[in-house]
């Protein structure tokens, strides 16, 4: 009995933690780049159940039942990277990417220390000392370093060769992985990529005067929202039954 109790506790606990990662979905819709999350669930191990001293008709034995899992518990989060709805702008520095790949960008912390991570936000802006950076302040790197704009007639081109009143400045840096399941998502639409990732090619198109919008689809993330909802509700019940008939046990069979 109680193990059937921690068994609907599991699903309760693995459905709360979707709903986290739904609501966190949601919240990212109108994000510029944003790629949903999806919770993996996987159950326990399956483990043999055996009926002590079962009473046969060869006297007092343990008798196997079958296998059974002890609940579910979640696993690993899955990112789905997926292309975003374009849209256009009329903002020169604004540059989405058609395909898969992401944007080298170089942050710099408070000590000076430099860290490249990678983005699909291409809403980019002009610091006041003319370089090429996210709206954080994150630098976007160039095939040469650092890009540094001077005023005048940007154009970038599908290959993201950036250029000022004809004249040729640099390259947008970007690239692609092998598998994008290795990279780790550090907010602010920032990825970082660990000794597990291997850069590669990108073989897409920058496209400038456009932004990728969110891969969320509002409606799907409902659905999925509402179902978990009535799966917390039919695991919250199952506790409750548990819990009375413990209760039960407890305060009326143990008085006989």
């Amino acid at each position: 009995m109680v193990r059937g109790l921690y068994t609907a506790a599991s699903g309760m606990v693995s459905q709360q933690q979707r709903m986290d990662s739904i609501s966190n979905n949601l919240a990212n819709v109108n994000t510029t780049g944003y790629k949903r999350e999806n919770l993996l669930t996987e159950s326990f191990d399956s483990v043999l159940t055996i009926k002590i001293n079962d009473v046969g008709s060869i006297g007092m034995r343990d008798e196997a039942i079958g296998r059974m899992t002890l609940g579910i518990t979640a696993s690993e989060t899955y990112t789905d990277y997926s292309q975003g709805t374009l849209t256009s702008t009329s903002n020169p520095l604004n540059v989405a990417l058609n395909g898969e790949g992401f944007i080298a960008v170089t942050m710099i912390d408070a000590e000076g220390n430099q860290t490249e991570v990678f983005t699909r936000d291409g809403s980019f802006v002009r610091t006041p000392d003319g370089y090429l950076s996210t709206n954080d302040g994150n630098f976007i790197q160039g095939e040469e370093g650092l890009i540094l704009i001077p005023s005048g007639e940007t154009i970038i081109d599908k290959e993201g060769k950036i250029y000022v009143d004809n004249n040729y400045i640099d390259t947008i840096r970007v690239v692609d992985f092998d598998n994008k399941q290795t990279l780790e998502k550090l907010g602010s639409n920032l990825y970082a990529a660990n000794e597990n990732a291997t850069i590669t090619e990108f073989k897409g198109q920058v496209v400038q005067n456009a932004l990728e919008g969110s891969n969320v689809n509002t409606v799907r993330e409902m659905v999925d929202l509402i179902t978990l909802s009535r799966t917390y509700q039919a695991n919250q019940v199952v506790m409750k039954s548990f819990d009375s008939t413990l209760e039960k046990a407890v305060n009326s069979i143990g008085k006989v």
